[in-house]
């Protein structure tokens, strides 16, 4: 008998507070599978929740008179309290916590000393440093040993970059920085370029012209590599004659291939340098104490 009254008990539902039953989608004599959703529940009490900025935070208290209004309702005007305060943003309640306030703005309140970019311009010189290793024998982690170098050296730098350059603005400017920021490293990372490409082809030129002069009949290297293809080609199948002819297209292809492993150095070194002398110009910079905030709607 106890056990029939409490599955009695269990077919009506009470709300703990007044309100209203809305999307109801089950019917009478309906079975239902348990976790299923019949209806939804919509209290009678009204609540806004609102999204302020930290910095609006200052002479906000609970119990506050609020004036609302709401598009819907043009020229009227609600009256409220302020509840509570949460103590707390959605990133201290969740890992990856949806953020619904309106309004997009940048907030810097940190200092940013310049030390911070001359590490990080030591870890890319240090990066660039490591990529003059370069040969014809360099595998997968070498490459990525260096990227990972870059990866904790450039973000120092460019992070800095950009809070120093935010501030004395106004916050009705932020995005005339931003948009300024935004042209500079353009520019900046096409001459970078350029000036990367136009040192490896000079190079390259160079190096494929001096390492010529070793690819003539009378250098007792040429002589050495001409022997040592033309056994490559006779332990393949081929003829001594034919193993010959197709020594000396090999012998080309290894001097160009050679010239540019040489030219790709002589940029990683140039780039080393440019690198560690940002080192002691960041150190020489003063120091940034950014505001509160910078904040610009978009």
């Amino acid at each position: 008998m106890d056990a029939a009254e409490l599955d009695l008990a269990h077919t009506t539902i009470s709300p703990a507070k007044p309100g209203r039953v809305v999307s109801l989608s089950a019917a009478v004599g309906q079975f239902a599978q348990a976790g299923t959703a019949l209806a939804m529940f919509v209290p009678d009490e009204i609540w806004i929740t609102a999204n302020f900025k930290e910095t609006q935070l200052n002479a906000m208290r609970p119990r506050q008179p609020v004036t609302l209004v709401i598009d819907a309702y043009s020229g009227r005007t609600i009256h409220g309290r302020v509840a509570s305060i949460q103590p707390g943003s959605g990133t201290a309640f969740s890992l990856l916590p949806p953020q619904n306030a309106t309004g997009n703005y940048v907030k810097i309140v940190q200092r940013v000393p310049v030390k911070i970019m001359a590490i990080g311009a030591a870890i890319t010189a240090v990066a660039m440093y490591d990529m003059t290793r370069l040969n014809s024998d360099s595998g997968f982690w070498f490459f990525a040993v260096s990227r990972i170098y870059l990866g904790f050296g450039l973000p120092l730098i460019f992070i800095s970059i950009t809070a120093a350059s935010y501030d004395g603005n106004p916050r009705e400017k932020t995005d005339m920085a931003s948009a300024l920021i935004n042209a500079a490293r353009n520019i900046g990372g096409s001459i970078g370029i350029s000036l990367a490409n136009n040192i490896l082809a000079h190079c390259e030129q160079f190096h494929q012209s001096r390492l010529v002069e070793l690819i003539n009949g009378t250098t007792f290297q040429f002589q050495i590599a001409i022997k040592q293809a033309t056994n490559y080609f006779i332990a393949h199948g081929s003829q001594a004659t034919q193993a010959q002819q197709q020594a000396v297209p090999l012998i080309n292809q290894q001097l160009q291939l050679q010239a540019s492993y040489l030219a790709y150095i002589d940029v990683f070194w140039v780039l080393t340098l440019i690198s560690a002398a940002a080192v002691p110009l960041a150190l020489i910079l003063r120091k940034v104490k950014l505001g509160s905030a910078a904040a610009a709607a978009h």
